[in-house]
């Protein structure tokens, strides 16, 4: 496969995703603006604006500038996707244009846990910040050429970016797709590539992963299922009953009880998870383990960062395999594990879905230890709240002694 996929997702500008239904600004005010001819500004930039441009461009809305708040580090010399940025100062004059409109986007929330609270604030800052002071001449001059974008209007049109696992990816696919392109190439086969053009492609689009997913009852362990086979799924990579096993991020301890039941087996597990409370629970569940296996495992209640000491906790322990799902600090997982990477050759299965730069600097960091182990990028299913189905991506680095691509039957 070439790149030119690849480029043509990250460079696009369709939207798979376009709705009108219950939104007042795509239902009313997009057509209150092709009626009246506005000319189109946008107050607020931060960055997942690109976003927002793409979402205008499926209605043909054109932003003629976007006005730089007090809080952003761009300068009125920059350009946001080819439109020009403007100062703050120039407010007064635009609203004195009656054939301005200006959309105002700021405060965008980014969890559903928090949601109510931020909601407050949102509402709060909108009214004083927006009516009172930086908007406060609106009233004066008799402007009503203003929308200021609801906070169930940026959920939808953002798609993903009320998470901070998915913020600013557009931006960072665009301005690095150099790296990403070198990473693609490095992929070792085909259900790789595509997978990588598939997951982006989501984002880019703001749409929906459509490829076929993994069986999440194997992630870490296996692929893809055979077709028109129940129990056949890609090995991916040779498994030994001496295994040793650091699993980062057990958290209450399924993917080891996954891992027994379908027929694989380890010397020794060792289950890292840092949270007290999820650390109580993995061990209460642990202990419903037959005592055979349940003596396999050493659980250990600790978060992982740059500095863990492998080491001290392996003692002369070889490492065969490394699987982590750790919130982010995956990078600091593989800087700390670099020496044993180096002397042991682990499998490495990783999330690699927190950050949008997972999938460039794992690869860029494992490449300054060892350059002979072969990059498989497979996507699991997630659960039902991931309503764009991107999470669950895991990146295998495997040595390429322990590459198979074999179909192992599973129980």
């Amino acid at each position: 496969m070439s790149g030119q996929e690849l480029q043509d997702v990250i460079f696009s500008r369709v939207r798979e995703r376009k709705f009108v239904e219950e939104m007042k600004i795509g239902g009313v005010i997009f057509p209150i603006i092709k009626l009246n001819d506005y000319d189109v500004y946008l107050y607020g930039y931060h960055e997942d604006t690109l976003s927002l441009i793409t979402y205008f461009d499926c209605y043909d809305i054109k932003v003629k500038a976007i006005i730089k708040s007090g809080q952003n580090t761009i300068t009125a010399k920059d350009k946001i996707d080819h439109i020009p940025i403007i100062d703050i100062s120039e407010i007064k004059n635009i609203f004195c244009n009656k054939k301005a409109f200006v959309f105002i986007d700021l405060n965008k929330i980014r969890t559903t846990k928090y949601k109510g609270i931020m909601l407050k604030i949102y509402n709060k800052f909108q009214t004083v910040a927006i009516k009172i002071k930086t908007f406060g001449f609106i009233r004066a001059i008799g402007s009503k050429n203003y929308y200021v974008i609801t906070n169930r209007e940026k959920i939808q049109i953002y798609a993903y970016s009320h998470t901070w696992t998915d913020a600013g990816r557009i931006k960072y696919y665009l301005t690095h797709y150099n790296d990403i392109l070198k990473v693609y190439h490095l992929l070792s086969d085909d259900i790789s590539r595509k997978t990588m053009i598939e997951y982006i492609r989501a984002y880019m689009q703001s749409g929906i992963y459509h490829l076929a997913q993994c069986d999440g009852k194997v992630k870490y362990f296996c692929g893809h299922g055979l077709k028109g086979s129940k129990d056949r799924y890609e090995s991916l990579y040779t498994k030994k009953k001496d295994d040793v096993w650091l699993n980062c991020g057990s958290n209450i301890g399924d993917s080891i009880f996954l891992y027994f039941a379908n027929g694989f087996d380890a010397d020794m597990i060792f289950a890292f998870e840092g949270d007290k409370k999820t650390y109580q629970k993995l061990c209460s569940n642990l202990a419903l383990l037959p005592i055979d296996l349940r003596n396999k495992v050493v659980a250990i209640n600790e978060f992982i960062c740059g500095t863990t000491n492998f080491v001290e906790i392996l003692k002369d322990k070889k490492v065969s395999f490394v699987n982590a799902d750790i919130e982010g600090c995956e990078l600091d997982l593989l800087k700390s594990l670099k020496d044993i990477i180096r002397k042991d050759r682990p499998v490495l299965a990783i999330c690699a879905y927190h950050k949008a730069s997972d999938l460039v600097d794992f690869t860029d960091y494992l490449n300054t230890i060892t350059t002979d182990y072969e990059i498989v990028l497979r996507k699991y299913f997630a659960d039902l709240n991931d309503k764009g189905q991107t999470a669950e991506i895991v990146w295998y680095a495997i040595p390429k002694e322990k590459r198979t691509e074999e179909y192992v039957k599973l129980k």
